[in-house]
Protein backbone atom coordinates (compact mmCIF):
# COMPACT_ATOMS: atom_id res chain seq x y z
CA UNK A 1 0.00 0.00 0.00
CA UNK A 2 1.32 3.25 -0.82
CA UNK A 3 -0.07 6.01 1.54
CA UNK A 4 1.15 9.49 1.23
CA UNK A 5 -0.35 13.10 2.26
CA UNK A 6 -1.06 15.52 -0.90
CA UNK A 7 -1.05 19.51 -1.16
CA UNK A 8 -4.60 20.56 -3.09
CA UNK A 9 -5.93 24.20 -4.29
CA UNK A 10 -8.94 25.35 -4.38
CA UNK A 11 -9.00 28.94 -5.68
CA UNK A 12 -11.05 31.56 -3.91
CA UNK A 13 -13.37 32.54 -6.81
CA UNK A 14 -17.20 31.66 -5.91
CA UNK A 15 -16.70 29.16 -8.18
CA UNK A 16 -16.67 24.72 -7.35
CA UNK A 17 -13.71 22.75 -8.46
CA UNK A 18 -13.20 18.83 -8.84
CA UNK A 19 -10.33 17.06 -7.02
CA UNK A 20 -9.42 13.70 -7.38
CA UNK A 21 -8.60 12.40 -4.12
CA UNK A 22 -8.96 9.20 -1.45
CA UNK A 23 -9.33 10.78 1.60
CA UNK A 24 -10.58 13.75 3.25
CA UNK A 25 -8.79 16.41 4.37
CA UNK A 26 -6.67 16.66 7.36
CA UNK A 27 -5.55 20.08 7.25
CA UNK A 28 -6.22 23.55 5.25
CA UNK A 29 -4.77 26.85 5.06
CA UNK A 30 -3.84 30.21 3.07
CA UNK A 31 -0.82 31.06 2.51
CA UNK A 32 -1.27 31.78 -1.66
CA UNK A 33 -3.44 35.33 -1.85
CA UNK A 34 -6.73 33.99 -3.55
CA UNK A 35 -6.06 30.26 -2.61
CA UNK A 36 -7.01 27.69 -0.06
CA UNK A 37 -4.89 24.92 0.10
CA UNK A 38 -5.57 21.60 1.99
CA UNK A 39 -3.82 18.07 2.67
CA UNK A 40 -5.55 14.74 2.41
CA UNK A 41 -4.00 11.77 2.57
CA UNK A 42 -3.59 9.54 -0.41
CA UNK A 43 -3.77 6.00 -0.63
CA UNK A 44 -3.26 4.33 -4.17
CA UNK A 45 -4.96 0.94 -3.52
CA UNK A 46 -8.06 3.25 -3.70
CA UNK A 47 -9.73 4.59 -6.69
CA UNK A 48 -10.01 8.42 -6.61
CA UNK A 49 -13.30 10.12 -6.22
CA UNK A 50 -14.25 13.05 -7.96
CA UNK A 51 -15.38 15.61 -4.99
CA UNK A 52 -16.37 19.32 -5.51
CA UNK A 53 -15.47 22.00 -3.03
CA UNK A 54 -15.68 25.64 -2.80
CA UNK A 55 -14.44 28.52 -0.39
CA UNK A 56 -16.97 30.58 0.43
CA UNK A 57 -16.53 33.70 2.63
CA UNK A 58 -17.63 34.39 6.06
CA UNK A 59 -21.29 35.80 5.42
CA UNK A 60 -21.79 34.13 2.18
CA UNK A 61 -24.31 31.75 1.78
CA UNK A 62 -23.88 28.30 1.61
CA UNK A 63 -25.15 26.14 -0.88
CA UNK A 64 -27.71 23.52 0.14
CA UNK A 65 -25.90 20.25 0.81
CA UNK A 66 -22.59 21.22 1.38
CA UNK A 67 -20.72 19.77 3.87
CA UNK A 68 -18.10 21.76 5.99
CA UNK A 69 -14.38 21.03 5.73
CA UNK A 70 -12.81 23.62 8.05
CA UNK A 71 -11.82 27.03 8.33
CA UNK A 72 -8.75 29.48 7.21
CA UNK A 73 -7.57 32.77 8.18
CA UNK A 74 -6.15 34.10 5.80
CA UNK A 75 -2.84 36.48 5.49
CA UNK A 76 -4.70 40.14 4.66
CA UNK A 77 -7.52 39.45 7.65
CA UNK A 78 -10.26 37.44 5.64
CA UNK A 79 -11.35 34.61 6.77
CA UNK A 80 -12.34 31.41 4.41
CA UNK A 81 -14.00 28.45 4.85
CA UNK A 82 -14.01 25.18 2.65
CA UNK A 83 -16.88 23.76 1.91
CA UNK A 84 -17.32 19.80 -0.19
CA UNK A 85 -20.26 20.10 -2.82
CA UNK A 86 -22.23 16.60 -1.81
CA UNK A 87 -25.07 16.99 -4.20
CA UNK A 88 -23.30 18.34 -7.38
CA UNK A 89 -26.55 18.90 -9.61
CA UNK A 90 -28.44 20.84 -6.72
CA UNK A 91 -25.18 22.53 -5.49
CA UNK A 92 -24.52 24.01 -8.85
CA UNK A 93 -28.07 25.27 -9.59
CA UNK A 94 -27.57 26.86 -6.01
CA UNK A 95 -24.64 28.94 -7.01
CA UNK A 96 -26.41 30.47 -9.87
Amino acid sequence: MDHTIYRYEVPVDDMSHVLRITGAPVHIASRIHGVVEFWAEFNSDIEPRETRYIVIGTGHRIPEGAKYVGTTLASHGLVWHLYELQNIPAALKELR
